[in-house]
């Protein structure tokens, strides 16, 4: 897993990926619902319908709200 820009916080990380399932388990991780160890490595129980893949993922700082900074 790479997530650019660099985040050094893993609860950032894992808030990303949190997203990510949300939005993208049945339309391409195929119903799998993956561990993440807040770094670079994503485990599922079985394997993902892709070799590589690119994913858009926009998280909002609660703090500021939807129409903040």
């Amino acid at each position: 897993v790479t997530i650019t820009p660099e985040v050094v916080s893993r609860s950032v990380n894992r808030a990303i990926m949190a997203d990510l399932v949300k939005l993208y388990r049945e339309s391409d991780l195929g119903m799998r619902l993956p561990a993440y160890d807040g770094r670079k490595s994503l485990y599922t129980a079985g394997v993902l319908p892709f070799t590589s893949k690119e994913f858009i993922v926009k998280l909002v700082d609660e703090e500021d709200g939807v129409h903040g900074p």
